[in-house]
């Protein structure tokens, strides 16, 4: 465990912080000028799996594989540890309008609370095998939810039932999202098929191929105009023209799983991969600004904060870090050294 004097490491381009640094549950005081806090946390002891900041960035949730935590956004501070029902956490998600806070589990169940108090809801059902993923709509009356079983479940949020079960991936269904305009859902899995589907109708538009291995993240941009996704063993970003159904661009520079895909203003991206690292990317002419070594271990998830300051990301070792994203690309613009260490707070995980 490492002394809160250790933690002074980088010297960062902005004001210096001073936050609570926990270790096993003990509170003191440390000032550090660093751009990222870290968390290991010792009641959430395995792999993180996904992240999500809450609409109002007030609050994170780290869902591990068989709790989720729900942290302060600004300090780390523990504010409960969710029940998974005796099940893996396979992924979580704020819906946009804060009402609801949904995990799919090993047990095909998407878990709900009510992020007000944090008391359970009903849970839904709908999958025979594992729930890998879940995907609220931009107006929350949507929810949708990939699995094992090869199908997505889209529910209904007001009436807590399903609306509709779309069909046509032929593996496990990784990951869903939604565009920003609400008319498109995107899904992808383990077949290294990427599907579009209309919202209005759930009819599916397309059929895009492009990947030779497993899909593990999809995002659009803020236009709806434009998809990316990331790929696992030909480790690769791919961008598609949703308008007509084709491949614009890929993008190459990991050495692993691409695990998360934040957009960023100014025809920015962020990357992370199990390689260990994140890599920041100009869009506008699709080269590498700079590559980051983020976690001394496999990053397995990632997200932004809804005001586009802050950046989770969770790693296999059961660390998380938040890093601010001002900093981020200061360094990056500077190809200025990113210390992975430097860090405000840590919540420590004693099996590691």
């Amino acid at each position: 465990m490492e002394s809160p004097g250790s933690n002074r490491v980088l010297a960062s381009a902005h004001s210096w912080l001073s936050v609570p640094l926990i270790l096993a549950g003990v509170v003191s005081t440390t000032s550090c000028d660093n751009d990222s806090i870290i968390m290991r946390n010792r009641q959430l002891p395995d792999s993180i799996e996904a992240v999500a900041f809450s609409p109002d960035n007030k609050t994170l949730a780290c869902a591990t594989t068989h709790a989720v935590g729900i942290f302060d956004a600004n300090d780390g501070r523990r504010v409960c540890t969710l029940d998974s029902r005796n099940a893996w956490v396979c992924g979580v998600a704020f819906s946009p309008n804060g009402e609801l806070f949904a995990a799919c589990t090993s047990r095909g169940r998407v878990n709900l609370w009510d992020p007000s108090d944090w008391t359970p809801r009903q849970p839904l059902e709908g999958h025979s095998g594992w729930a890998l993923c879940i995907a609220f709509s931009p107006d929350s009356k949507m929810l949708a939810s990939g699995g094992r079983d090869c199908k997505i479940v889209v529910w209904d949020v007001t009436r807590m039932s399903v609306s509709r079960v779309l069909r046509g991936h032929t593996d496990w269904v990784r990951c869903l999202a939604f565009s920003p305009d609400g008319r498109i859902m995107a899904s992808a899995g383990e077949d290294s098929l990427v599907m579009l589907w209309e919202t209005a109708s759930w009819t599916r538009l397309a059929v895009l191929e492009g990947h030779t291995q497993h899909v593990r993240y999809l995002t659009f941009l803020p236009d709806s105009k434009l998809l990316l996704s990331g790929g696992a063993g030909d480790n690769t970003i791919r961008l598609w023209d949703v308008a007509a159904l084709s491949e614009r661009a890929t993008l190459r520079g990991h050495s692993s799983t691409v695990r998360g895909l934040i957009v960023l203003p100014d025809d920015k991206l962020i990357s992370v991969s199990q390689d260990h690292t994140m890599r920041v990317w100009d869009l506008s002419n699709l080269t590498t600004i700079r590559s980051i070594v983020a976690h001394q271990d496999w990053v397995q998830s990632a997200a932004l904060s809804s005001d586009g300051k802050k950046l989770v990301t969770g790693a296999l070792n059961g660390e998380a870090r938040v890093w601010e994203i001002a900093d981020l690309l200061w360094y990056s613009d500077r190809n200025a050294q990113v210390d992975p260490d430097s860090c405000s707070w840590k919540l420590d995980n004693p099996g590691k």
